[in-house]
């Protein structure tokens, strides 16, 4: 575990978590808290526990969270800010995306790390 490469994923981490908490819809999402507070290194299996989303609950949830967008007309404004949104969410997903190919190969590599030390001990 090399200390740059250590501060280099904190700092990426630190990043997503502020763009998140820009976002009051998604910071307060259960999965957010969840992923935020847990201390389940298997993420997958600690959100398996929520229901699993159908359209009309998505289309719930972003009504509520865009709220303040209905009745308004789609001008250049609206446009950037769901244009920014949908950059943001993409953003988001390659994080997460990335960040659990890495959490997979750092567990790999703790396990044949303590196996190493098992047989040197």
């Amino acid at each position: 575990m090399d200390a740059q490469f250590i501060e280099d994923r904190r700092k990426g981490l630190d990043v997503f978590c502020k763009a998140i908490t820009a976002i009051s819809y998604l910071h307060y999402s259960d999965e957010y808290q969840l992923f935020i507070k847990t201390n389940n290194p298997d993420i997958e299996k600690a959100l398996s526990v929520f229901q699993k989303v159908t359209a009309e609950d998505l289309i719930a949830r972003y009504s509520a969270a865009f709220s303040d967008l209905a009745g308004k007309e789609l001008n250049n404004e609206v446009m950037n800010k769901i244009s920014n949104f949908r950059m943001l969410i993409t953003k988001a997903k390659g994080y997460l995306e990335n960040f659990k190919r890495i959490s997979e190969r750092t567990v790999s590599i703790g396990k044949e790390f303590y196996s190493q030390i098992c047989i040197f001990i």
